[in-house]
């Protein structure tokens, strides 16, 4: 990715969070960015392309990161655990992405082929969970009902460890977080 690009993405992003996306002009992305407005739509199309893109790149980055997170040679409720605190503590790490991915992730500006791709590159995730189910140490469920109970529980603890970063370090508020999620999910 170009510089040029990456800044665009980066202002994009401070201002979507802070603003919101309706109220952020791109010639205000330009400026922040340091490019000309003909930049950002030399690389992106329209503001709603540039949104997608910056669901993509952080969505990516996150599953990068989870996937790095897990040992595949522990348990499955270990893996679990893993890709649990794996998320939060991306979101506990990266403040601004999580804000966005709360903000934007479910709204109207990200379109149905970016949330397939997305599921494509989430789909490491999905498969420690079938594996928990076919091991009867996960509730069954349809899937899109556990993604709800999965997003509206890391959600609201992301919200709370980002506000309270310290005591994610701390052991205890790390197993009480996994406790809440395994107790929702768990046989």
């Amino acid at each position: 990715m170009t510089t040029k690009k990456q800044k665009i993405m980066d202002a994009a992003l401070e201002l979507f969070v802070e603003k919101g996306f309706d109220a952020t002009p791109t010639a205000e992305i330009s400026k922040k960015a340091g490019v000309a407005t003909g930049t950002l739509f030399h690389h992106f199309g329209t503001k709603e392309e540039l949104i997608n893109s910056i669901y993509l790149s952080i969505k990516k980055d996150f599953a990068n990161s989870l996937i790095a997170s897990i040992d595949k040679k522990t348990a499955t409720k270990s893996q679990i655990r893993q890709l649990w605190l794996g998320m939060l503590e991306y979101s506990v790490n990266n403040p601004n992405k999580a804000n966005f991915l709360h903000n934007f992730g479910y709204s109207n500006y990200i379109t149905k082929e970016t949330h397939i791709e997305i599921e494509e590159t989430f789909n490491f995730a999905v498969k420690i969970m079938i594996q928990g189910i076919e091991e009867e140490i996960i509730k069954p469920m349809p899937q899109d009902f556990f993604a709800e109970v999965f997003s509206g529980l890391f959600y609201a603890l992301t919200r709370y460890f980002i506000n309270n970063s310290q005591k994610f370090q701390d052991p205890e508020y790390q197993k009480m977080a996994f406790d809440l999620f395994w107790n929702a999910i768990k046989t």
